[in-house]
């Protein structure tokens, strides 16, 4: 009786150390479980923050380039109204300079007309 109840004692400290290395191994195979998938979420976040700041920065670069061409094409606007407008300015100088020049040529001949008069009356 003594023997079985030692040899019963001896399969239960078996068993239980049996399922007590089985629970330590569920319990290793699941931190490690734990590990692994918290692992791939960092890596999962550190890939999206680095997809996220190429996004940025192609944004920011394609911002900045149309900026740049916005700025081209204002300037060039810019110069041809400066362009058109001295243009208009030469123009108009012209005009003044031919204008004042017919006004001196009718003064000259009104000049000489009434000196001929004079002349003719003197006679």
């Amino acid at each position: 009786e003594e023997e079985q109840r030692k040899k019963e004692e001896e399969e239960r400290r078996k068993k239980a150390e049996e399922e007590r290395k089985r629970w330590e191994e569920e319990e290793r195979k699941r931190k490690e479980e734990e590990i692994r998938k918290k692992q791939e979420q960092e890596e999962r976040k550190r890939k999206e923050e680095a997809e996220r700041k190429q996004k940025e920065e192609e944004e920011r670069r394609k911002e900045e380039e149309e900026e740049r061409k916005r700025m081209e094409e204002e300037e060039k606007i810019r110069q041809e109204e400066e362009r058109k407008r001295k243009e208009e300015e030469e123009k108009q100088r012209e005009i003044e300079k031919a204008l004042a020049a017919a006004e001196r040529e009718k003064r000259e001949a009104e000049r000489k007309r009434k000196a001929e008069e004079r002349k003719r009356k003197e006679e």
